[in-house]
């Protein structure tokens, strides 16, 4: 059914959020030993993924044909959908975070 379909593919989306996520923190451990031009480049691959996942999967599940689960999809649409904004927030603090020190080299 569409319905096991949809969420079986958000379920995949969370997880692949879930690396991302893993991502960012690897390059916030590293912020101060690491290069910074590189780590910028790693954002900005990141920031890639993201968008990725945000507008060419998350809002490809389309819920108006569903017949069952449609409340329970939408929800978590909605929800990986806050959490793909407040995931690029974090990249654009630590891109905020990176400039002027690479500014400064």
């Amino acid at each position: 059914e569409n319905s096991l379909i949809a969420l079986q593919n958000l379920q995949q989306y969370e997880k692949d959020l879930i690396e991302i996520e893993t991502k960012i923190i690897h390059i916030e451990i590293n912020i101060n030993i690491s290069n910074y031009s590189y780590l910028l480049n790693q954002l900005a691959q990141l920031n890639g993924d993201l968008d990725k996942i945000q507008f060419e999967k998350i809002d490809s599940i389309i819920t108006a044909n569903l017949l069952t689960g449609k409340y329970r999809i939408k929800k978590i649409r909605k929800h990986l959908n806050s959490k793909c904004e407040i995931i690029r927030q974090k990249i654009l603090d630590i891109h905020t975070l990176l400039i002027p020190t690479v500014s400064l080299k």
